[in-house]
């Protein structure tokens, strides 16, 4: 598809609705502007662009050359919901910020595919797009705000191009576990040395350690009691080299109250153990720096 012609101009959106396919009759073949994009909320829906058949399921977005003829085929045996917009532009520019041009240096892949694109392509797993296209649909049909409709479109534009890119955007509960497994992180970095287990961890935080667990590890790759591990450990390896504090009373310094369980940690971690890092790190200068007064306190 060609874009050179459109660069310079305004994207905006003529129209955006929700249809069905559960019609009697099939739609007649039509063009109009330049692009089209239906989003396949439930169902399946076949289209026929210029000839090119293209079938959507659920959690499709079908992105279509509307310049060339095009219709819906209606499946009454497989009803089915789509949402959609058409985009039309204009051919005198208010804001150079805002031309097609200018949109699409900031979404490569999108840029890409549309130029690769003849009659048209269907993107799969495109659930993201749902919230704004129903954003625009209600505002389209109320006040229908020409610089907020301009601003979705824009929006989804850049998500488009994440799709493509293949960086599928978190949704909302995802957001709030990555805020959580953030929270915790903190938290841990912090008191490290006083946390007895997982019980404080679920004290804090006001949630069951079950669910905390699950959600900390789907946003780390870790469980919460190897990330506490590590932490300690990299704290163990900061008083290794920086301070002369007695080997043997470094796991309490620490938290892990256990001095077989440090060695056998430590070791496992950094392929050495305890007096062999301290020795190396000596060796090589790094253990020439005075203790920190974090760690004269942690001592006292």
């Amino acid at each position: 598809m060609r874009l050179g012609h459109l660069h310079n101009m305004e994207p905006y959106v003529l129209q955006s609705y929700l249809s069905t396919n559960t019609k009697i009759f099939d739609m007649a073949n039509h063009s109009h502007g330049f692009l089209e994009l239906n989003y396949q909320v439930s169902g399946k829906s076949e289209y026929n662009v210029a000839g090119k058949s293209f079938f959507l399921a659920d959690g499709d977005l079908l992105i279509l050359n509307s310049s060339l003829p095009h219709r819906k085929v209606c499946l009454s045996d497989q009803p089915g919901f789509l949402q959609g917009l058409t985009v039309y532009f204009h051919e005198e520019t208010r804001n150079k910020d805002y031309t097609l041009g200018s949109i699409l240096r900031g979404c490569p892949a999108l840029s890409g595919y549309l130029e690769d694109m003849d009659e048209g392509a269907v993107i799969h797993n495109a659930a993201p797009v749902a919230n704004i296209l129903s954003a625009m649909l209600d505002e389209y049909s109320g006040k229908a705000n020409l610089m907020y409709l301009k601003a979705l479109l824009i929006q989804l534009f850049f998500l488009i191009d994440k799709l493509l890119s293949g960086h599928r955007p978190l949704s909302p509960s995802e957001h709030m576990h990555k805020r959580y497994a953030e929270i915790l992180k903190i938290h841990i970095r912090h008191r490290y040395r006083d946390l007895s287990g997982l019980e404080d961890i679920e004290s804090f935080m006001g949630l069951n350690s079950t669910y905390l667990e699950r959600i900390f590890h789907e946003a780390t790759g870790s469980s919460i009691y190897q990330f506490m591990i590590e932490t300690r450990l990299a704290a163990a390896a900061e008083v290794l080299r920086n301070t002369d504090i007695p080997i043997g009373e470094i796991d309490e310094l620490i938290g892990m109250r256990s001095r077989q369980t440090f060695y056998l940690q430590f070791k496992k971690r950094y392929k050495v153990s305890p007096s062999q890092y301290r020795k190396s790190m000596r060796e090589k200068g790094a253990g020439s720096e005075t203790m920190s007064p974090a760690h004269s306190t942690m001592r006292k």
